[in-house]
């Protein structure tokens, strides 16, 4: 979606940054985020994207290395 998005608007610069935890949008600074899972309830505008599922996977080499999880 995000090389569309730029393809279409070539003169919009993106920095990207991945993070596992919840930040304060408007006063660390940021413009948009994409979060997974149910929306807060918050004064921000949010649009559904996509639908996605949740999935448990491994690399093949880890899993011969470290052998297969008995539990999550």
């Amino acid at each position: 979606m995000l090389g569309d998005f730029l393809a279409k608007f070539p003169d919009v610069s993106v920095n990207l940054e991945l993070e596992n935890l919840y930040i304060e949008m408007i006063s660390e600074g940021y413009d948009a985020a994409i979060r997974v899972g149910e929306m807060e309830d918050s004064s921000l505008r949010a649009h559904k994207i996509a639908e996605t599922t949740i999935r448990m996977v491994a690399n093949p080499g880890y899993l011969q290395r470290a052998g297969r999880p008995r539990r999550i």
